[in-house]
């Protein structure tokens, strides 16, 4: 076994271990993420208007930020 898997391995036995401790923890989780989630999409947006335009940038809200994200994060 690679340094790389041994690694690996025990990054993600941590994550199990770490996982929400009960369900409104995990609420609260998925909440912050999609927080975080609409923040990234707005500075995306934000940064297609500065370089290519409002239009470009309304186009990518429209046809590919948003469904990802209320994909995601809808019925929050």
């Amino acid at each position: 076994m690679t340094k790389f898997r041994m690694a690996l391995a025990g990054v993600l036995a941590a994550a199990a271990l770490a996982g929400p401790a009960s369900p409104a923890q995990a609420h609260y989780d998925k909440q912050e993420r999609c927080e975080r989630k609409y923040e990234r999409l707005e500075d995306t947006f934000r940064w297609i208007e500065s370089r290519f335009g409002w239009e470009a940038a309304s186009w990518y809200w429209n046809e590919i930020g948003w469904p990802i994200y209320y994909k995601q994060c809808g019925g929050n």
